[in-house]
């Protein structure tokens, strides 16, 4: 039964602005929100960039967006429990989230502060490696959210990955010529299974290994696409995951070069994309 708690609207706003900042295919942001009296739900949107791609992305998308809020709503305050899917008869409701007061902790201000920061960023990483120390600390963010996060080691699985990136129609990645040295971490985020609410929680598990990462200094860039070249996600489930596992995406990450930042992407107005109670904006 979901409560109806009274909450401060401008927080939640604060914190839905902050939730359009999630990463998503395209940058389509598919997702939608209404908001009642102690509750926030999620919906998804068939826009036309979003008609394009798999639903796999898209709930991947809209699943990055709801942890992105969940962080926002905790660094202000509000914890939130969240039903996925919550009634059948209405796939395109995604999550409902009920508030409630909570002590913000220090991780949710650092990752909240990140949120701004995160980029997608497709250059040139350094040749500095990523410390074992912090590729631990990712993949236990991902664990956190029911995910596992794998780093692609292996010389002749590693080289399929990066052929599969450059294979990719449109990609604007950079990748290394051969032999060229390179400290781009390669990883592949999977779930283990591969229903709609996996995918759901694969986009929640990839927002908080971003978050993570960007409050640690290292850029990233999530990538679905190249999963989807040829049979590279069969193969990969299997020489990564054993087969028992399914790859939602990859993500490369490093440390960013020096130089001019990359700049933020368009986002939506929050009138766009919220429903007030009984019509209203605030």
């Amino acid at each position: 039964m979901i409560s109806a708690q009274p909450f401060d609207q401008s927080t939640v706003r604060s914190a839905l602005a902050l939730a359009g900042a999630a990463p998503s295919i395209r940058n389509s942001q598919p997702w939608r929100w209404s908001v009642e009296q102690g509750t926030v739900h999620l919906y998804s949107v068939s826009s036309p960039l979003a008609a394009e791609t798999q639903t796999r992305d898209l709930l991947m998308s809209c699943g990055a967006a709801l942890h992105h809020l969940r962080v926002a709503l905790a660094a202000s305050g509000l914890a939130s429990t969240v039903h996925r899917l919550p009634d059948v008869a209405e796939p395109d409701h995604l999550a409902a989230l009920e508030m409630r007061p909570c002590s913000a902790a220090a991780t949710d201000l650092a990752h909240t502060a990140a949120i701004l920061r995160r980029r997608s960023d497709r250059r040139r990483f350094t040749n500095r490696d990523v410390p074992h120390v912090l590729v631990t600390d990712l993949i236990a963010r991902a664990a956190a959210h029911g995910a596992s996060l794998r780093p692609v080691t292996a010389a002749g699985t590693r080289a399929r990955l990066v052929d599969a990136i450059r294979a990719t129609p449109g990609n604007r990645v950079h990748q290394p010529a051969a032999g060229e040295p390179d400290g781009t971490l390669l990883m592949l985020l999977a779930t283990g299974s591969d229903d709609l609410i996996a995918r759901l929680r694969a986009g929640e598990a990839l927002s908080a290994v971003l978050l993570r990462a960007t409050a640690l200094g290292l850029a990233t860039c999530a990538l679905s696409r190249p999963l989807d070249v040829g049979s590279s996600r069969q193969d990969f489930e299997e020489e990564v995951f054993g087969g028992a596992e399914a790859p939602q995406l990859a993500l490369r990450v490093g440390w960013a070069p020096t130089g001019r930042p990359v700049p933020p992407t368009p986002r939506r107005s929050i009138d766009d994309m919220v429903t007030w109670p009984a019509g209203r904006r605030f």
